[in-house]
Order: C-alpha cells, then sequence, then structure tokens
C-alpha cells in the first residue's frame, strides 16, 4: 500500500466522522430544544377550576319600537280639507273629531248608490211575488195531477168500478163506489116516546133474525122528527152501529133494543159509510190496483187516470217554479251586491268626517286645510301608547329556547338611565335566512312604555334559561368540540397532541352556558384543574416556542 493510498482512506472516514457528529449534535440540540420548549409551554400554561356556580343564559338582540295598536284613517277618494281641529301629539279619545273634509262632490255618488239599492230591493220583492204565483199554480196543478190517483179515505169494499181500463172518463164521473163494511148501520123505528127517553151513545142490543145471533151495538143517532106508520102509530128513527163480525150484509135483517125499550119494527142494515170516487180531469182510464169484492185499506190506490194535458201542465208548472226561484236567487245577489256597493259608499260619506279610531295620541294628519287629499296616503293616523311593541330576529342556535310569557329587560339609548320590562308575546316559526344564517322573529310586548316612543331603536337581553349550583368551567377551557386540558402530574403527555407533561385531555360532556362559563354534565369533578386558551396542540408549536 503506498502512502497516497493510506491519506485517501484517512480523510474519507475523518468526513464520515465529522457528518456524523454534526448529525448527533442535532439530535441533541432538539431534544434539549423541545425540552426547554415543553418546560417554557408548560409553565405558560393559565389554569382555571371546575367550581360550582350559577349559571345564567342570556340571548341578546335589538328591535325597533312601534306602538302595539294604532289606526289610519283613509279616503279611497280626493277630498278638500276644509277643518283641522287635532295636531301631531294631541291626546284624543275614540270618535273625537281629528279633520273635515269637503264631501259635496260625493253626496250625489251616494244618491245613484241609494237609487241602485232601491231599485235592487223592488227586484227582489217582483221576484218573490213571481214564485209565489208560480208555485200556487204549481200546487194547484199537482194537486190535479195527484187527483190522477184515486184513493181510499178509509179502510173499505170495493162495492162497484164503473170503468174498465183504457176506457174515457170525463172529469166529475163517478169512477168507484167503496163501503166501509167493517162497521155497519142499523136504523130502526122506535115508539116516539120511548125515542125520546134514548140518547145517543147509549148501547143496544141488535137481534140477527135469520140466524138469532145477538150483537152489540150503540146509538149514534136519534130522529127529532115524529113519523106515522101505515098502522097508526108514532115513531123515530134511531141509528145504531155495529161492528161486522164478518156475515153481516145490506140483505141482512135485524132487530133491536136500547135500555127498556125495543123497536117497533125489524130493518135492514147498511154500510155505515160510503165513498164515491170522481174523476178530476178527462182521461183515460190506467191501472186498476183492486177487484170488485175486494178490500183496500185507508190511503191505498184504487186505480190510476191518464192525462197527458195535466201532465204537461205539470212539467209545464214545475219548470215556470224553476225559472222563478233562479229569478229570485239573481235578484237577491243583485240586491247584495247593492247593498254592498251602498255600505261603502256611506262609510266613505261618512269618513269625510275624520275622526279617531282608538283613544290614543295622534301621530300625524298629512294634509293642511285647503290641501287635497290623496288615495295612497293616510289622512291622519293615530297611536296608542299604553304600551309598544318590537320584533326581535333570533338566531336559529338560541329560538329553541324561547317561549310565550319570558320576560325581557329592554333599554334604549334614547332613554338612558332607565329600563323596561316586556314580554315576550309570540315565537314565528317561519325563519328567513340571509348569507346562510336563520333567524326566527320574536315579538315583545312593553306595557308600561314610560319614555319609549315608536321609531326609537332598543336593545333586549332574554333570559331563556339558568341553573343553580351546577359544575362548570371558563367557556376558553374548551377546545375541540367537547375537551379540555385537566393537570395530572402522573401523565408524561403527548407532544404530538400537543400535551406536556404533567396534563391529559379529557373529553367531557356540555351543558348550559353563559358569557364566561360552561356547565359540565360528565367527565369532571369538582376541583379539576383545567387549562385555559389551550391553543398549542402539536410538536411543532413546541418547536416554534424553542426558538423564540
Amino acid at each position: 500500500m503506498d502512502t497516497q493510498t493510506v491519506k485517501k482512506g484517512r480523510k474519507k472516514w475523518v468526513k464520515w466522522a465529522v457528518i456524523g457528529g454534526i448529525i448527533v449534535l442535532i439530535i441533541v440540540i432538539i431534544l434539549v430544544s423541545v425540552g426547554c420548549a415543553a418546560k417554557k409551554l408548560n409553565s405558560a400554561f393559565e389554569t382555571g377550576d371546575a367550581a360550582m356556580r350559577d349559571i345564567t343564559v342570556i340571548v341578546s338582540s335589538t328591535g325597533i319600537v312601534e306602538p302595539e295598536s294604532s289606526s289610519r284613517n283613509t279616503l279611497p277618494v280626493e277630498a278638500e280639507v276644509l277643518e283641522v281641529r287635532a295636531h301631531p301629539g294631541d291626546r284624543v279619545k275614540k270618535g273625537d273629531i281629528i279633520c273635515i273634509l269637503d264631501s259635496s262632490d260625493y253626496e250625489e255618488i251616494l244618491l245613484q248608490y241609494e237609487e241602485a239599492l232601491r231599485a235592487a230591493q223592488i227586484g227582489v220583492e217582483q221576484a218573490e211575488l213571481s214564485l209565489e204565483n208560480a208555485s200556487s199554480s204549481a200546487d194547484s196543478v199537482s194537486d190535479v195531477y195527484g187527483d190522477l190517483t184515486l184513493k181510499a179515505n178509509s179502510y173499505s169494499q170495493v162495492a162497484s168500478i164503473y170503468f174498465d181500463p183504457g176506457e174515457d172518463v170525463a172529469a166529475g164521473s163517478p169512477v168507484v163506489l167503496l163501503k166501509n163494511t167493517a162497521t155497519m148501520s142499523l136504523e130502526l123505528p122506535f115508539n116516539a116516546n120511548d125515542a125520546a127517553n134514548i140518547s145517543v151513545g147509549s148501547s143496544a142490543k141488535v137481534n140477527i133474525m135469520s140466524s138469532g145471533e145477538e150483537l152489540s151495538g150503540t146509538v149514534t143517532k136519534v130522529s127529532s122528527v115524529d113519523t106515522v106508520t101505515s098502522y097508526g102509530g108514532i115513531v123515530r128513527t134511531v141509528t145504531i152501529a155495529v161492528n161486522n163480525p164478518g156475515a153481516i150484509t145490506a140483505q141482512t135483517r135485524a132487530t133491536a133494543s136500547v135500555g127498556d125499550y125495543s123497536c117497533a119494527a125489524a130493518g135492514f142494515f147498511a154500510s155505515a159509510e160510503e165513498q164515491t170516487l170522481y174523476a178530476g180531469t178527462n182521461g183515460t182510464i190506467g191501472t186498476i190496483y183492486v177487484n170488485e169484492g175486494g178490500w183496500v185499506s185507508a190511503g191505498g190506490a184504487v186505480l190510476t187516470i191518464n192525462s197527458a194535458a195535466v201532465e204537461s201542465q205539470q212539467t209545464s208548472s214545475q219548470n215556470s217554479v224553476r225559472a222563478a226561484e233562479l229569478a229570485l236567487e239573481n235578484a237577491r245577489m243583485n240586491l247584495d251586491k247593492a247593498q254592498r256597493s251602498y255600505d261603502d259608499a256611506l262609510e266613505i260619506m261618512n269618513d269625510h268626517t275624520v275622526r279617531a279610531k282608538i283613544d290614543g295620541v295622534v301621530a300625524a294628519v298629512n294634509f293642511d286645510v285647503g290641501e287635497t287629499t290623496l288615495p295612497t296616503m293616510p289622512v291622519a293616523e293615530v297611536y296608542c301608547l299604553d304600551s309598544v311593541k318590537f320584533d326581535m330576529s333570533i338566531d336559529e342556535l338560541d329560538i329553541k329556547q324561547f317561549k310565550t310569557g319570558l320576560e325581557v329587560s329592554v333599554t334604549a339609548d334614547a332613554v338612558a338611565g332607565e329600563s323596561f320590562t316586556g314580554t315576550v308575546t309570540s315565537v314565528g316559526i317561519s325563519g328567513v335566512g340571509i348569507s346562510g344564517v336563520t333567524t326566527y322573529p320574536v315579538t315583545v310586548v312593553v306595557n308600561q312604555p314610560g319614555g319609549l316612543l315608536p321609531g326609537m331603536n332598543v336593545s333586549a337581553d332574554i333570559v331563556v334559561d339558568s341553573a343553580q349550583g351546577v359544575l362548570t368551567i371558563p367557556v376558553s377551557a374548551v377546545s375541540r368540540g367537547n375537551t379540555v386540558l385537566v393537570t395530572d402530574s402522573s401523565s408524561h403527555g403527548d407532544l404530538a397532541d400537543g400535551v406536556p407533561a404533567g396534563y391529559r385531555r379529557q373529553e367531557v360532556t356540555l351543558g348550559r352556558s353563559d358569557d364566561n362559563y360552561i356547565e359540565i354534565t360528565s367527565g369532571l369533578a369538582e376541583g379539576d384543574k383545567v387549562v385555559l386558551d389551550n391553543s398549542h396542540s402539536s410538536a411543532f408549536d413546541y418547536m416554534m416556542y424553542a426558538f423564540e
């Protein structure tokens, strides 16, 4: 090996030895610097206590005062101001005159509306009369149409049917004879002196001569007329009603006695009630619903008469009624419209005398004497200042804590040194989004406004929640959403996570908060010390501290 080769080998070794030494020195400097930084950062931490405190959650907002109730007098027509009796700032009572406007130009218009109203009233009266006449005519036709179906008045037996189906019949012709044979009538002669002692309603004994059967009856009539018989006797007719057991006919002969008095001769039964049904109009016999000898109940149909003329009249009368009803409906609609127009015109006429609609203070009279009012501008405005209100815009994160009845502390720069108490009267549910932030309207009413006037800007503080004696820490101790740094002598720290020796990161559950403190519902105990404003959270932060 020559000398030159040895010298080159030494140079390489020395070179790498120097590089290695430099690396070791850098590592030592970094470790020392980090350690110093940790101590420096550790000593720089400010801590606070986890302690039991009272929490009051306050939401603040602003608003512009306006009267809780106000009124405006407007006139939809132009009118000249003749007189002004009340001016801004004057107190008025409801009904007080504020100003008087010239109404002469509108009087003729009101008269036209009044005449239109009278014409509409007459139109309704005429339509009502037309409907009455049409209905009366229709009822008459309906009565005739109803007569086309002949019905029995009572439970009866069909004695005779005088026409067959299809035969023509004239109005007034007898069509059917009905007899009520359920009760039979027996007319018998009694001695006139005996008959004078018999009264209606007396019981009678009736003897059926053909069978010897005895039936009970009731006296229904005693004649007051004496009649001389062929054998010279003087008699009076006594009528007795008997319930028909079924076998009695007009050919059945009988005698009777009433008390101690007997009849002078026998007589024949007759039906107690007979009904003849007559045709009410010309036509032809239609359907016959019964047979001769058969029975029909009270109100039961016996037969129908077909009459094209009557049916046509009924259709025509019904159409007339419907037309009259429609005409009356239209007339009443016209009357309603005319009434509304007249009422509106009368109100406008009355509004030419501008009166206060509420008790309060005149806020504005927008026209002077001699000026002409404009439909687009109120003539006068009155504010009731017994109470005022203002609206606030509440952030969506806070609105869930609001409810009606919450007390509100109100201040105004314009009324320095005073505070007022308001009450939340409404909480809106329709939010308004602006620049990614949604707010909700909340209305506050101040019932004793003092010096608060409409248009003033006010500030409001609302206590939405509170708690006494709850575990809290300073708000600045919370970082990363729900973690805090807690002092812990046994902890070696975690430089990568920004936790120096003597501390540990603790997850907590947060509750209510105010401007200074936040409630801790789990994760800490009373007396724990937490780091305030824990903004150093990585090894890079330590390095930055090391070279300061």
